[in-house]
């Protein structure tokens, strides 16, 4: 039990780093995110928060193999993930637009708590 157990942590470890590396990118190059980033009121930051989740998206991927950087990163990507919801709501969006945002920051959070409980 406990093997499947580590076992997801780390799927979802590597679903979350890499979809965030992926996201940022397309943040940075993508007409359709571009556009959203306008939407959002955030065209100056674009480029600044696609590196910065893309970094982090990395970094949670280096959280594999050492934990305090899986807790920063987990942290980090969680804290982002509330804004998003926050700038979702604050815009008008719908629920459904902001399942992803909600699910990405549960799914940072439960890193973080393995993270924070399997301290070495």
């Amino acid at each position: 039990m406990v093997y499947l157990h580590r076992m997801f942590i780390r799927v979802i470890i590597i679903f979350s780093g890499a979809s965030h590396i992926f996201y940022g990118i397309t943040a940075l190059i993508h007409p359709f995110f571009i556009d959203e980033y306008a939407r959002y009121g955030f065209s100056d930051q674009r480029i600044a928060i696609g590196i910065i989740q893309s970094i982090l998206g990395l970094t949670l991927l280096l959280g594999l193999s050492f934990n305090k950087v899986k807790v920063f990163a987990s942290i980090c990507l969680s804290v982002m993930m509330a804004g998003a919801f926050g700038t979702r709501v604050f815009i008008g969006d719908s629920i459904i637009q902001s399942i992803p945002s909600v699910a990405y920051f549960l799914i940072n959070l439960t890193i973080l708590g393995y993270a924070l409980n399997n301290r070495k």
